[in-house]
C-alpha cells in the first residue's frame, strides 16, 4: 500500500479545522478528526475512489461534514493537496506544488 502525504496548505488546513471545531465542542472536534483519517484510510484503499476532476486530481467528498479532500496518486504516495469547505472557491489549490 503506498504511503499518504498532505501538503503543507493541506496539513495547515486541518489543524485550521480541527482548532475550530475544538473551539466549539471537543467531541465534535473527535468526530471531525476521525471522519477526515476513515477518509483518508478509504483513499488509501481504493486511490481511484474520489471522483476525477482533472488528470491526476481527484476529489473525496466526506459523509458528516461539508468537505472535499483534493488528491492525487504519484508513483510513490497518495498527496493530499487540500482539504476544503465544499463552499469554498473551487480551484484555489490548484497552484500548490
Amino acid at each position: 500500500m503506498k504511503s499518504l502525504k498532505l501538503h503543507d496548505e493541506a496539513e495547515a488546513e486541518l489543524s485550521e479545522i480541527f482548532l475550530y471545531y475544538a473551539e466549539m465542542d471537543a467531541n465534535l472536534a473527535v468526530r471531525f478528526y476521525q471522519e477526515i483519517t476513515d477518509s483518508f484510510s478509504q483513499i488509501l484503499q481504493q486511490p481511484k475512489i474520489g471522483v476525477l476532476l482533472e488528470e491526476p486530481y481527484r476529489k473525496y467528498i466526506t459523509h458528516n461534514f461539508h468537505y472535499i479532500i483534493i488528491y492525487k496518486e504519484t508513483d510513490e504516495a497518495l498527496k493530499i493537496d487540500a482539504i476544503a469547505h465544499h463552499s469554498r472557491e473551487p480551484g484555489y489549490w490548484r497552484g500548490r506544488k
